[in-house]
């Protein structure tokens, strides 16, 4: 099995569509400056968070891989099952919505001890929910962040300012197991395309006037 270890912020997303999510929420007809934090208002603009082309680069390493995805995101945290929050069923749901083609089998833990206010260092979870789960074959991180511990080796890192890259591919297909460069490159030419068409979406739907809060469709859903 290949898996994915994959954060949210600053890999499927852009600190544009931060912007963007932070203007609905101000706009948002419902929105009442003396309670904050409305878990409806949050659902209704949270597709906002993530960025097409963002969700067409990953998809493109998902099908030239068959690698699975495992959450090691911070969103894990918010979506815990804990009484009166978001299930993290509704985050795997959430995530095929915006357009995510991979199968979700897990997150990783968020219990390992830790001194006083320390965090864990996310690298510490992975290996945690590696050494649980035997049988894989190959794995990749994807994050903003260098936190990894030992598995920094294993770490692509992307930028917030872009989130998954064309040349985030190539690394992270290295590290689930396409060495050859000639495949590589076939897999690439593939995802330029569909990275091309989806930079024309975006661009299209940011040219629009803004103002609808409907649902929005993924890149990749079909």
């Amino acid at each position: 099995m290949k898996v994915i270890f994959l954060d949210i912020d600053g890999v499927l997303n852009t600190d544009k569509n931060y912007e963007e999510y932070a203007r609905a929420q101000r706009e948002d007809p419902e929105q009442n400056p003396e309670v904050q934090g409305r878990i409806d208002i949050i659902h209704r603009h949270v597709h906002l968070l993530f960025d097409e082309i963002c969700i067409t680069n990953l998809n493109s390493i998902i099908r030239s891989t068959g690698a699975k995805i495992v959450i090691s995101s911070s969103w894990r945290h918010f979506y815990d099952d804990a009484k009166g929050r978001p299930k993290f069923g509704d985050l795997v749901e959430l995530l095929k919505r915006v357009g995510m083609i991979g199968e979700v089998i897990g997150k990783t833990p968020t219990n390992l001890p830790r001194r006083m206010s320390e965090s864990v260092p996310r690298g510490k979870e992975i290996k945690r929910w590696l050494d649980e789960n035997p049988g894989v074959e190959a794995f990749v991180i994807l994050d903003d962040t260098a936190d990894m511990a030992s598995l920094r080796h294993k770490l692509v890192r992307t930028s917030a300012r872009i989130g998954l890259s064309l040349r985030d591919i190539d690394k992270a297909l290295r590290h689930l197991g396409i060495a050859r460069l000639s495949a590589r490159k076939m897999h690439l030419q593939e995802a330029e395309v569909r990275h091309a068409e989806a930079v024309r979406r975006q661009a299209l739907r940011r040219g629009k006037a803004s103002g609808s809060n409907g649902e929005e469709t993924g890149p990749d859903a079909a």
